[in-house]
């Protein structure tokens, strides 16, 4: 799955950068960028609506523990699914 931003959006290592300086609306956009993918793991393996929420907390509670020792933020995306895949 592809995620393209338009022009007045910032990249994904702009907000990382940005998340990591504590600025709480750079998390909001960077967890709404990315939470469509998390998401879909967990339903691609049955689980149910709860259970994919409950998967979804675990992985970016997981990137807010780790978010500065993301080496490349715009490979975030598979850093994301092999979290959930991990979580699922």
């Amino acid at each position: 799955m592809t995620y393209l931003r338009t022009q007045d959006e910032p990249s994904t290592t702009t907000l990382v950068r940005h998340c990591i300086q504590g600025d709480m609306d750079a998390w909001s956009r960077l967890v709404e960028r990315y939470a469509r993918l998390v998401h879909a793991i967990p339903v691609r393996h049955g689980l149910t609506p709860h259970e994919v929420d409950d998967v979804g907390q675990e992985v970016f509670l997981a990137l807010a523990q780790n978010l500065h020792e993301i080496e490349d933020p715009e490979r975030l995306p598979g850093w994301l699914a092999t979290t959930a895949r991990r979580v699922t």
